[in-house]
C-alpha cells in the first residue's frame, strides 16, 4: 500500500487510499448537477431563456463534447 503525505495548514495528514477515478456516469451526473445549479441561479437572478435558446445552447454543447 502506498502512503502519501499531504500538507494541510501546519499539520501533515497521511493519505492511505488513492483518490477514486470518476467513471463516465459520474462525470455526466456532475455535469447535470452543475447545469441544474446554473439554472437555479439564473432563476434567482430573474434571467429567462426560451426553449429554442436552450435547445441551441445544448446542441452547441453536445457538438463540442463529441469533438
Amino acid at each position: 500500500m502506498c502512503a502519501i503525505l499531504i500538507k494541510k495548514g501546519c499539520d501533515y495528514m497521511l493519505a492511505t487510499k488513492p483518490q477514486a477515478v470518476l467513471d463516465a456516469s459520474d462525470v455526466a451526473k456532475l455535469e447535470l448537477y452543475r447545469l441544474i445549479g446554473e439554472g437555479y441561479k439564473a432563476m434567482q437572478d430573474g434571467r429567462t431563456s426560451t426553449i429554442e435558446e436552450v435547445r441551441v445552447k445544448l446542441e452547441k454543447y453536445f457538438e463540442k463534447a463529441i469533438m
